[in-house]
Parts: structure tokens; C-alpha cells; sequence
């Protein structure tokens, strides 16, 4: 009996080593897949940051654009109030231009009547001047002829 049990024991240590060898493998067999898994993880997880590296770049430069474009609004509106601000200066300024001209006009006009009456009073003066000195000289019959004349309007 005892060799029955030894041939026991030697099966079941057989068995077991087997066994053994069999969990090895499998435990190697899940070692090597777990380690790929691991790269393959470790590939992917790096290709995701420069996938999100590249999308916080393209929004970034998004936000540049955006950001111009903005800027550039700012500058048009700047940029119309001054255009209309000078539209209305220049609104006055020919306001003040015309009214500069018709007041340059009417003292023209004013200026023509003056001159028109400045001579006017001389021809009278030089035409008293004359009448006294007739009146003087005794010529009465002719001095009033001459005032009739010349000095009445």
C-alpha cells in the first residue's frame, strides 16, 4: 500500500506541477497582455493629449480671430463717430461760410450804396460850393438857376 500512495502522491504532485506550469504560463500569458495593454493605453492616452494639445491651439486661435474681429468693430465704430463728427463740423463750417457770404454780400451792396451816396454828397458840395460862391459874387438870378439846377433833387 504504501507504493499505491506514493504513486499517489507522485500523480498528484505531477498534477500539481502541471497545474503549476499551467497557472505560469497563464500568469506570463496575462503579464505579456497587461504590458501590451499598458503601451497600447499608454500610446493612446498620448495621442489624446496631442489631440487636445491641438484642439487648445485651433481654440486659441479661434479666440485670436474673435478677439480681432472685435478689435476691428471697435475701430470701424471709432472710426464712423469720427466720420460723422466731421460731417457735422463741416455742416457748420459751410453754415458759417454761406452766412460768411451773404453777410460779405450785403456789405458789398452796403458798400456800393455808400460810395454811391459819397458821391452823390460831393457833386452836392462842390454844387453848394459853387451856388455861395455865386451868391456871393452877386449873381443871384444865376445862383438860383444853378441851385435849381444842380443842388435840389
Amino acid at each position: 500500500m504504501a507504493d499505491e500512495q506514493i504513486t499517489i502522491l507522485i500523480k498528484a504532485v505531477d498534477e500539481m506541477s502541471a497545474t503549476v506550469k499551467r497557472i505560469e504560463g497563464n500568469i506570463e500569458n496575462f503579464s505579456k497582455t497587461t504590458t501590451k495593454q499598458t503601451q497600447n493605453t499608454a500610446i493612446a492616452f498620448q495621442k489624446q493629449i496631442s489631440t487636445l494639445l491641438t484642439l487648445g491651439n485651433v481654440a486659441q486661435g479661434v479666440d485670436n480671430i474673435f478677439s480681432s474681429y472685435q478689435n476691428l468693430q471697435l475701430r470701424l465704430e471709432n472710426a464712423t463717430e469720427r466720420v460723422t463728427g466731421a460731417q457735422d463740423r463741416l455742416r457748420v463750417a459751410q453754415q458759417r461760410l454761406t452766412e460768411a457770404q451773404n453777410e460779405n454780400a450785403r456789405v458789398g451792396l452796403s458798400l456800393e450804396k455808400l460810395a454811391i451816396e459819397e458821391e452823390r454828397s460831393k457833386k452836392k458840395i462842390i454844387s453848394l460850393n459853387n451856388f455861395l460862391k455865386m451868391s456871393i459874387a452877386g449873381h443871384k438870378e444865376k445862383s438860383d438857376n444853378y441851385f435849381n439846377m444842380y443842388c435840389r433833387e
